[in-house]
């Protein structure tokens, strides 16, 4: 899927696309041509996701400065922050907990001009997963990445393997690397 922004609104494609070189080019229509991979409002986007009928473009940090191993919690017991699309409530959850250095870390992240950094819920990194060959090498994904989900298991929490776009849970004191991501209103 494509995106483009027109006067300062991000629009769902309708038009022609074609591929020339491995780059999208539009055929007809106008305004700005925003693809998986460009560099766009403090970090790469990277898909979009839907949440209480507002369209949302996922933001994904780079990885200097945006990256971080860490675990999700040191402590087993359940939190309640189980919403596979909300990040950025689980997020602020977690933090309220306190002890969640995953959450925290995106949290407390500025980068870019940007201090509205979350830890993704389960469904955000899943879209995000899909593009991720859109990333520039440098930027790519590698490995296991924590979501901001918690697994049904209160010891466990949802992490998502990156170019498998499988999510599952894993203990919360493990280390997982961890992936800030920020969100922008269609």
């Amino acid at each position: 899927m494509q995106w483009f922004r027109d006067a300062g609104v991000f629009k769902e494609a309708s038009m022609q696309w074609i591929v020339d070189g491995g780059v999208w080019k539009e055929v007809s229509g106008a305004g700005q041509l925003l693809t998986p991979g460009d560099f766009f409002e403090g970090g790469y986007f990277m898909g979009r996701i839907t949440q209480g009928g507002t369209a949302y473009a996922l933001i994904v940090a780079p990885k200097t400065g945006g990256e971080a191993n860490l675990p999700w919690s040191p402590a087993t017991l359940a939190t309640g922050v189980t919403d596979p699309v909300d990040g950025p409530g689980n997020t602020a959850a977690l933090v309220a907990i306190g002890g969640k250095p995953a959450a925290s870390f995106c949290h407390d992240l500025s980068l870019n001009g940007f201090t509205d950094w979350y830890l993704p819920a389960t469904n955000e990194l899943l879209e995000i997963m899909r593009f991720g060959s859109f990333l520039p090498t440098v930027d790519a994904f590698v490995n296991y990445y924590w979501t901001s989900t918690e697994d049904t298991t209160q010891n466990r929490a949802q992490r998502v393997i990156a170019g498998g776009g499988v999510a599952g849970g894993d203990p919360k004191g493990n280390y997982n690397r961890v992936r800030a991501v920020r969100r922008v209103a269609f």
